[in-house]
C-alpha cells in the first residue's frame, strides 16, 4: 500500500499492482487521475527547454498553415433539413 496525493490534499490509500509500483502515484479514481494529470502537465511546462514550446514561432507558423488546410475543422456543422415538429396541415 502506498500513499496517494490528490487534488483536494486527502491522503489515501491503494493496492499497488506488482507491474507498475514503483511508478504509479495516484490510484484510478477520476479525481486522482485529473490531479495526476495536471501535477505531470505542470511538471512538463516547467522544464526550461518546454517554457515556449507553443509560443515559439516555429510552432505558430505550424498551427496557422494546419488551420489554412483545415478552415471548417472547429465549425458545428448544421443538421439540414430536420424538423423539430411533424407539419401541421389545415
Amino acid at each position: 500500500m502506498r500513499n496517494v496525493v490528490s487534488a483536494s490534499a486527502v491522503t489515501s490509500y491503494f493496492a499497488l499492482t506488482h507491474v507498475s509500483g514503483n511508478h504509479q502515484r495516484y490510484c484510478a479514481a477520476p479525481s486522482s487521475r485529473a490531479a495526476g494529470k495536471a501535477a505531470s502537465q505542470a511538471r512538463w511546462l516547467a522544464a526550461p527547454e518546454n517554457r515556449d514550446y507553443f509560443r515559439d514561432s516555429v510552432n505558430t507558423a505550424r498551427v496557422k498553415a494546419w488551420r489554412s488546410r483545415n478552415p471548417g475543422y472547429w465549425r458545428k456543422r448544421r443538421r439540414a433539413g430536420v424538423a423539430l415538429q411533424e407539419p401541421l396541415i389545415l
